[in-house]
């Protein structure tokens, strides 16, 4: 596995490095030819060495084997891949096109489709305007993403099921993202990139949550679900359910992980409004020591002007010649 880039936010790590674990699954070879569609940068190619993998997005991002176009509007023939993955894309198209979207998903692929959303839920939707609110908050607008959940209406997974189940194929729907620790880390996020020089410190935060929690992000309640389709053959639904969901977690667990997500909300809100406050005033000093430091620059400038000219004028009098004439020639006697 290639490193994963620092830019890499820790939901994006998390649907990636399930969608790769799920691909290692269900490989029949290696190298696998893979589309991920509406890929962004590119980030699945981090967890996949050795496949081939076409990266695909409406928008233009560099990369070997990115393509520009359509999502709706493929420009790949039938069954071109053996797995097709669209992550957290569902949610973006309008609603009367998203069976469109599944139909050329399925169209150019031979072998399984992997899709990833966040589904409708009461539960979810709550926690999306609570994130939402809370980036509008500590960034000074809404998030883009959210807020196009929040214009569009998220996606039915009964009507995901429905379209699996015209089709005939077998599926399984697992959880991605315990939706408690997903709003922590969203209102981390956002305070984070409020911040000067964030990077280092989302790293820090991203990396922890790696480490120690993780191990519960395939739980329920969840933020996002993956659905697995297989076109044909067998697709064993327990087995996937056991090996790719977290160890079932108490009920008090869960109130007290979402009473904590509430907390952490507020208290990283009151936390950025003394930040700002700290922030100002420390602007305001620089910009004070700043300004002191422009004019004794602006003083020096006018000391260092008037004594060159003094010396300009010193080195054209007749005195100053006699004396650069002397010191020469009694430079040269004494070699």
């Amino acid at each position: 596995m290639k490193p994963v880039r620092e830019t890499m936010s820790f939901d994006l790590r998390q649907r990636c490095r399930m969608t790769a674990e799920l691909i290692e699954a269900v490989r029949t070879k290696k190298p696998l030819r893979i589309l991920d569609a509406g890929s962004g940068e590119g980030y699945l190619g981090d967890f996949l060495a050795g496949d081939r993998i076409v990266s695909l997005d409406i928008k233009f991002f560099p990369g070997e084997s990115f393509v520009a176009a359509d999502l709706l509007r493929l420009p790949f023939g039938p069954e071109t891949f053996d797995i097709v993955v669209s992550l957290d894309v569902l949610e973006h198209i309008a609603p009367a096109r998203r069976r469109e979207l599944f139909d050329e998903l399925d169209r150019v692929c031979r072998g399984h489709l992997i899709i990833g959303a966040p589904f409708h839920d009461e539960a979810v939707l709550e926690a999306e305007r609570l994130a939402n609110d809370f980036y509008l908050r500590a960034v000074g607008r809404e998030n883009d993403f959210i807020s196009e959940h929040l214009r569009l209406g998220l996606p039915r997974l009964e009507e995901a099921a429905t379209w699996v189940e015209e089709k005939n194929y077998r599926s399984v729907i697992l959880p991605n993202n315990y939706l408690p620790f997903w709003m922590v880390m969203m209102g981390l996020s956002a305070y984070i990139s409020s911040l000067p020089r964030p990077l280092e410190l989302m790293t820090a935060v991203t990396e922890l949550y790696d480490r120690v929690l993780a191990r519960y992000d395939r739980s329920y309640p969840a933020y996002r679900r993956i659905l697995l389709i297989a076109k044909s053959g067998r697709l064993d639904e327990e087995e996937f359910r056991k090996r790719f969901t977290s160890p079932p977690l108490s009920g008090d667990f869960q109130k007290r992980s979402w009473d904590f997500a509430g907390k952490v909300l507020r208290e990283l809100a009151e936390n950025r409004e003394r930040v700002v406050s700290d922030l100002k005033d420390e602007n305001e000093h620089l910009r004070r020591e700043n300004a002191r430091l422009r004019e004794e620059r602006a003083v020096r400038e006018r000391d260092y002007r008037a004594a060159r000219t003094e010396l300009d004028g010193i080195k054209n009098t007749p005195a100053y010649r006699l004396y650069k004439l002397t010191w020469a020639r009694m430079r040269d006697l004494l070699k």
